[in-house]
């Protein structure tokens, strides 16, 4: 994820079929609420550039609780038949570590459309169906990533414990998860399919003790 911050608080991606130059079309809004995710979780929640982008983002919500995103950067005005998924679970984990951004109902409209669709087939919503795939932590449609999200943001539904139950059968014997796949040439070593991977079994740990199916110990 690369991409240009403006003082408005837009992100513009960098795209490699423009040799690497910012989309002059549209800020992206899954890049945005990505990179401003990353920043809250890592101590910047109140930085000024990070509330810009909160705001940005709050801008341009669509009135269903998602944003509209396409695969190209879309014409400034334009909007999706549907909205992104991806980008609204990415908003989630943003909201999850911003303070105050949780009570917000842009907050609970996004927490309500991604549960909604938790554990069903996304078709439409510009994402592929991988709620069944323990992928890499880059991905923002991940199974036990957004379940824990929706938890901590308070959505409750059966489909999350059907999530939960899911993921117990995937456990390995020694107590791991592994890797099922992993994004387009990552830019570390991202673990082998497969094999049991750390940041995965984490991820799964995390989900299950929100849900109380796992006690440390």
């Amino acid at each position: 994820m690369v991409g240009i911050y403006t003082s408005n608080g837009e992100v513009y991606e960098c795209r490699k079929a423009a040799g690497g130059k910012p989309s002059r079309e549209r800020p992206v809004p899954c890049v945005a609420g990505r990179l401003m995710a990353s920043l809250a979780q890592l101590g910047y929640a109140e930085d000024p550039r990070v509330r810009r982008g909160i705001e940005y983002l709050l801008s341009t919500q669509r009135p269903d609780g998602g944003w509209s995103c396409e695969g190209r950067a879309m014409p400034r005005g334009s909007e999706s038949e549907q909205p992104c998924l991806g980008m609204t679970a990415g908003f989630l984990a943003l909201a999850e570590s911003v303070p105050g951004l949780p009570g917000l109902k842009a907050a609970k409209r996004a927490r309500d459309l991604v549960g909604s669709f938790y554990f069903k087939d996304p078709k439409g919503y510009h994402v592929a169906n991988t709620w069944a795939k323990l992928n890499h932590p880059a991905s923002m449609l991940d199974l036990a990533a957004v379940g824990r999200t929706l938890l901590t943001l308070g959505h409750k539904s059966p489909a999350l414990k059907r999530g939960a139950d899911y993921l117990m059968t995937r456990r390995n014997p020694d107590g791991t998860w592994p890797l099922d796949g992993h994004p387009y040439r990552p830019p570390v070593g991202p673990g082998r399919r497969g094999q049991p991977h750390p940041w995965v079994t984490l991820r799964v740990l995390r989900f299950l003790k929100a849900a109380g199916g796992w006690t440390p110990g």
